[in-house]
């Protein structure tokens, strides 16, 4: 269980980085788009409550 644990996130980390090991464009954009989400439901919720 551990070993198929194991290899899931090396074929992961393989998908989400380049031959050279930095992070490839789309996903650097799918990371900043969720922040910046996740930040503005924060604003938007606090807000809302006050």
């Amino acid at each position: 269980m551990k070993s198929r644990a194991r290899q899931k996130a090396a074929d992961l980390k393989d998908s989400a980085t380049t031959d050279s090991g930095s992070p490839r464009p789309e996903v650097l954009g799918a990371a900043g788009s969720l922040v910046a989400m996740a930040v503005v439901l924060l604003l938007w919720r606090r807000r809302r409550t006050h």
